[in-house]
């Protein structure tokens, strides 16, 4: 489930077409207007990768 808090979406999940696997994810909407989203293997997001 979606969840918003502290200005983010968190407990999202992000599917690679290229790999064909899901990960853990959350979405930032930065000062700048620019949307941060980081996919990662682990819950906490300390493992895996960010695209702004």
């Amino acid at each position: 489930m979606l969840f918003y808090f502290n200005d983010k979406f968190e407990n999202g999940k992000i599917y690679n077409p290229i790999n064909g696997k899901t990960y853990n994810s959350y979405m930032k909407l930065q000062d700048d207007g620019k949307l941060l989203v980081k996919g990662s293997i682990d819950k906490k997001g300390l493992i895996g990768k960010k695209q702004i």
